[in-house]
């Protein structure tokens, strides 16, 4: 069965690359990391002029 989405597509690339299986736990771990670097990623191109949130 196909991904859904592209998130859904990127999860499961993640999941597939790693050595050992992961937990639901693991992948909430993980997940929130990449999360918050987005946010401080997109605050900052939001800083320099460069992306606007509207």
């Amino acid at each position: 069965m196909p991904p859904r989405s592209r998130l859904e597509a990127l999860i499961l690339t993640f999941i597939a690359e790693r050595p050992r299986k992961l937990t639901a736990a693991d992948l909430a771990r993980e997940l929130a990391v990449d999360v918050e670097l987005v946010v401080r990623l997109c605050h900052d191109l939001e800083t320099a002029g460069l992306i606007s949130q509207r």
